[in-house]
């Protein structure tokens, strides 16, 4: 079959809608990455709004498709999307799949147009072949749009957590560090003055700005260092070393902005020196050393197979409330304090110790034990849903599998696809 045989059209984001929301980056496999964006209301609807149904896809490599849920129609999509309409939901449901195999999509976008970068054509897209839906799918389908759609509800409650969360936080950064921020920005001239209390163990101007900061944070707003939250901080704690082989390890590419360690985590081989010789824990605090970019894990529960991370993580013991600390390690106060004190010529990296000398808000201890209760649920829930979605698309792979025969071995799981690329 082909989309012209299922009628249905292809709506191309080219024009530039107002307020474009959803964008290729947020495609991920059969759903879509929400952000804090999508917490805002949606616009006025119009063509480019999405519909529940809809599948929408990247117009170039990778590409990738994802199905619209309830939950998240009516947010609009931008020019690097298509969004593909009035289907069936065992057919969006299919199409989705077909497009989020490698070899199935590469071949779609070598058919199109012709151009420095493969590329996606509407008109190539209406005719290519895509395999017949296998006979009673309606209800498999019917339940992965179900699951999609109590996913991203998901999504939403820990974003909806996340935001209250950056309120706080926010709310108690007191006025003298916010003028401190203004004036500095995030860069400091070679040239700049900074009093002679400030100086401590490090002169790099960077260093003594994040120091301004914190003196700033803990004079004004009583800020806490976290070296009195935390039993126990280990940044040079023993190596695996060459004796340990085909082990899991958690590696920064790893782990998203959810604060948890993922259903499916890097393989790790033998003499790899750069990996902690102790799993992980239950109630552990991990945050990233790579403060262009930070991420922060909260172990909730402890896993059924041992993961050992990578020591460019941080490991905290908080002494209470450690998933409640995890969410204000994400805050934007805290990333910046860590900004500041990256070190090397790269300046991405920070230090162990720095971490150790962050300041944290003095949050009560009711809010801490709210948040840190939601945060345990959602892990919980999520884990569940995680289960019940590996499930549905193993079966879905199965049926995939029989397509071979006619259009060639191009079907790999996309957790396999996942370890691959790692």
């Amino acid at each position: 079959g082909s989309l012209d045989t299922w009628d249905a059209s292809v709506i191309d984001g080219t024009r530039q809608p107002e307020r474009p929301v959803i964008g290729a980056a947020q495609i991920g496999f059969g759903e879509l990455r929400l952000n804090h964006d999508c917490l805002l209301p949606a616009p006025i609807e119009n063509r480019f709004s999405l519909h529940t149904g809809d599948v929408l896809l990247a117009k170039a490599p990778p590409i990738k498709a994802a199905w619209i849920s309830p939950s998240v129609h009516h947010h609009r999509f931008d020019a690097t999307c298509y969004a593909v309409r009035n289907l069936k939901t065992s057919h969006g449901v299919w199409l989705t799949f077909c497009l989020n195999q490698f070899e199935f999509a590469f071949s779609l976008a070598r058919r199109s147009v012709a151009s420095t970068v493969p590329r996606i054509n509407s008109g190539e897209l209406r005719r290519f072949p895509i395999p017949e839906v296998p006979a009673g799918f309606d209800l498999l389908a019917d339940g992965i749009a179900e699951c999609i759609d109590q996913r991203a509800l998901s999504s939403m409650e820990l974003l909806r957590l996340q935001a209250e969360v950056a309120e706080q936080v926010h709310s108690l950064v007191p006025e003298a560090a916010l003028v401190i921020e203004n004036d500095h920005g995030s860069q400091v001239s070679w040239y700049q003055r900074f009093a002679a209390t400030l100086l401590e163990d490090s002169l790099v101007p960077g260093h003594v700005k994040a120091g301004e900061y914190q003196q700033a944070l803990r004079r004004g707003g009583d800020w806490r260092p976290i070296r009195s939250l935390v039993a126990l901080a280990r940044g040079h704690g023993e190596r695996l070393g060459k004796d340990v082989s085909d082990y899991w390890s958690l590696r920064l590419s790893d782990v998203g902005p959810d604060l948890r360690v993922p259903p499916v985590v890097s393989r790790g081989h033998a003499g790899n020196r750069n990996v902690y010789a102790e799993p992980l824990t239950a109630g552990e605090v991990l945050h990233s050393l790579l403060a262009t970019s930070p991420r922060t894990v909260f172990v909730a529960e402890s896993s059924d197979s041992m993961i050992f991370p990578t020591d460019h993580w941080v490991r905290l013991r908080f002494n209470e409330t450690p998933g409640a600390w995890a969410l204000a390690m994400q805050t934007e106060p805290v990333a910046q304090q860590l900004r500041s004190m990256t070190t090397g010529l790269t300046q991405q990296f920070a230090t162990a110790s720095a971490v150790e000398q962050l300041v944290l808000p003095p949050l009560p201890l009711s809010i801490r034990m709210s948040w840190d209760g939601r945060l345990r649920r959602w892990q919980r829930q999520r884990s569940d849903l995680d289960a019940k979605w590996h499930e549905l698309v193993d079966r879905v792979y199965k049926l995939l599998k029989h397509t071979e025969v006619q259009y060639g071995p191009w079907v790999l799981p996309f957790y396999e696809e996942m370890n691959d690329d790692a």
